[in-house]
């Protein structure tokens, strides 16, 4: 009866939810990922933020308070808070 259990475990974990796209342990291993970025939200969104107008350096300009800011300049200054969290949940 064990060996059943242990079998209809894995079985489930590998069972597509088809409502996500994802099996079980796809879901886990995607939760335990951002529980790892939330620990620390503000320099994900900050190294977020850096890698995004490094590759979209037009897009600096929308932001008023560090548009004229050098890129390798950038991640010394404070950057608000608000926006770098804002980030890393966006993605």
């Amino acid at each position: 009866m064990a060996f059943r259990g242990l079998f209809d475990f894995f079985q489930s974990d590998s069972k597509l939810d088809e409502k996500l796209g994802l099996t079980a342990k796809q879901k886990r291993l995607v939760q335990s990922t951002w529980a790892i970025v939330r620990k620390d939200e503000v320099s994900v969104g900050v190294a977020l933020l850096l890698a995004y107008f490094k590759e979209y350096p037009d897009d600096q300009k929308q932001f008023k308070s560090f548009k004229d800011v050098p890129l390798d300049e950038l991640s010394k200054i404070k950057i608000p808070s608000a926006c770098c969290k804002y980030c890393s949940n966006a993605w």
